[in-house]
């Protein structure tokens, strides 16, 4: 920090003790200039982000413009290291003065890739855990798409894997490079992309992307990372396709396994320098389940740390986990499976879900025809509510024997058979009158059966999530093992790219939405596109346009009935414009 701002800073400061002295010695209010929610909407001299992006020097002079104007404030890998109380609401200030937005360093964008599904051996009480030795079928595999800057520079970034005790190898697999001539595009498809594949390992793993100085929000790098999983036999038998997801202070998961047999496993990865202090709490029909089901565990800087969800429960109710930390964000994975005996009955990496809300499209929902897809609800507050469950294929809407309108309690886990479905894979979309997590599961991939081989399909299960409207920017990676549909839901016009293992791409592709019915891209079709562009294989999915809304989807599956349900999430920018609020 300069001297200047470091004197402006402490006139700040004085100014304001001065304020709060006389508003104690005379009882009269201080009077603040009024609160604003961004940057942008400030009645005060702002500094735009653009304008520091070509030099170090330029960079300085902006951020000591901007702290001294009370400017934006520019922070890469918002649920990363940054130690600062956010808000998204504007609360009343208690010293009644005015807030200030001040420039915050740049800190490196962290995506978490989970660690291999496992039996646990031993599990201490801090945490730490021994795994059994994994079946000798499993594979495995995380991948990153790197997009460089707006303006051609690619960040340095590396993969690196975090065991009980700290940081293990580390793989700097790109360097900062420097600006390219004519490189200048805001549109992610339109930059250099870069592809990576971690080190084989079964720990945790972190996609570390370090921030470019001086780059606005709209023209900062952009990374998605994926974790695949497949086995073939053992307790943990089955499909795995998701996401490599930042750390966050909450999540929310339906659905652990906990009958005999079964095993769930809640891992907390802590990639910052600072330690967390995580707060696990479970709830099931009855509603909350107290102490018994709740616990909390230090999770030290640079460290993962695990919990056996069967010692949160002492039956085999549904149940509901949610997952708080303080001090510092976790990664939270929670892997589940079932099975009978030594043979696995299928394992899913569950959906992390954000925050509760009343409408949820929960889409590629495979329902068997003796095995009806379950919808499972919480209503974390204190308010029951009705509930409206509609279900679509490609035709439109499809009759179901289940009600379709029914109540829920507040507090509770419902579960709901979705009966009177034939073999196939749908959309659901769920209304609820009391905010709400909703999640689907499914225990058959869908396809129809084939008496010959029906009795030598592969066990397995896999959840579908609430999928938010798909904007440009979003995207997939999909899974080396397995093959992809996706499907949209909404009405709209879609339009997007391939690209392929070498980085290459096709030109844009559209596809129209129609409203109140799926609309599937077929495995097939997408390697017809990719063939057609030229490509060599189908690598990943980036949407460039959408218009209206439209939510997006993916189920991955092998040709022995294992299977994986995935949505189009964003490509995550490597910097955002946060609000931080600085209170007493």
């Amino acid at each position: 920090m300069s001297a200047k701002v470091s004197k402006h800073l402490r006139r700040q400061r004085r100014a304001r003790k001065k304020a709060i002295r006389q508003q104690d010695r005379y009882g009269s209010p201080v009077q603040s200039q009024p609160r604003h929610s961004s940057p942008e909407s400030a009645e005060q001299p702002t500094v735009r982000a653009q304008a520091v992006r070509t030099s170090a020097a330029r960079t300085s002079t902006a951020a000591r413009i901007a702290a001294v104007l009370a400017g934006c404030c520019l922070i890469g890998a918002a649920g990363g290291s940054a130690a600062f109380h956010l808000s998204d609401t504007q609360a009343a200030d208690p010293l009644r003065v005015p807030a200030n937005y001040v420039v915050a360093p740049p800190v490196a964008d962290r995506l978490v890739c989970p660690p291999t599904p496992g039996t646990p051996d031993s599990l201490g009480e801090s945490g730490i855990m021994e795994y059994a030795d994994r079946d000798e079928s499993v594979q495995t595999s995380r991948d990153a798409l790197l997009f460089a800057s707006a303006w051609g520079v690619a960040p340095s970034a590396q993969w690196g894997t975090i065991t009980q005790d700290g940081r293990g190898e580390q793989d700097r697999f790109q360097e900062e490079t420097t600006p390219q001539s004519g490189s200048n595009s805001q549109l992610l498809a339109d930059r250099e992309p870069t592809l990576a594949e971690s080190q084989d390992t079964d720990l945790p793993t972190v996609l570390e992307v370090q921030p470019l100085e001086g780059v606005a929000v709209d023209d900062a790098p952009a990374a998605a990372a994926s974790f695949t999983y497949l086995a073939e036999d053992g307790p943990q038998s089955g499909l795995i396709a998701s996401s490599c997801t930042p750390p966050q202070p909450s999540r929310w998961f339906l659905g652990p396994e906990t009958a005999s047999d079964s095993a769930s496993l809640l891992t907390l990865t802590n990639p910052n320098s600072r330690e967390a202090t995580v707060t696990v709490s479970t709830y099931s029909p009855e509603g909350s389940t107290g102490g018994l089901g709740s616990t909390t565990l230090l999770v030290p800087a640079d460290s993962v740390r695990t919990i056996n969800m069967a010692s949160l429960t002492e039956d085999a109710s549904a149940m509901a986990v949610h997952v708080r930390s303080s001090g510092a964000p976790v990664a939270s994975h929670l892997q589940t499976s079932r099975a009978s005996g030594s043979g696995g009955q299928g394992t899913d990496m569950l959906p992390a879900l954000a925050e509760p809300g009343t409408e949820h499209h929960l889409l590629a929902a495979p329902a068997g025809a003796d095995e009806p897809p379950q919808l499972w609800i919480h209503t974390p507050g204190e308010q029951a509510g009705t509930v409206e469950l509609q279900v679509f294929d490609s035709e439109g809407q499809v009759p179901i024997d289940t009600p379709g309108v029914f109540t829920v309690e507040e507090g509770a886990v419902t579960v709901v058979d979705i009966e009177g479905l034939e073999a196939g894979t749908y959309d659901v979309v769920v209304r609820t009158e009391a905010p709400s997590l909703a999640a689907v599961r499914s225990t058959d991939d869908g396809q129809p059966d084939d008496d010959a081989q029906q009795n030598d399909e592969a066990q397995d299960l896999s959840w579908s999530a609430a999928a938010d409207a798909v904007q440009p920017g979003f995207g997939a990676l999909l899974p080396p093992a397995g093959q992809t549909d996706m499907h949209l839901f909404g009405q709209g016009e879609l339009t997007y790219r391939l690209l392929d293992t070498s980085g290459a791409s096709s030109e844009d592709l559209t596809i129209e939405v129609e409203a109140d019915r799926s609309t599937v891209i077929s495995h097939g079709q997408l390697q017809d596109q990719a063939e057609a562009a030229g490509l060599d294989d189908v690598h990943s999915i980036v949407v460039t346009e959408s218009a209206g809304e439209i939510r997006g989807g993916t189920i991955s599956r092998d040709d022995e009935g294992r299977y994986s349900i995935g949505d189009l999430q964003t490509i995550s920018p490597t910097a955002q414009y946060v609000p931080l609020r600085l209170q007493r």
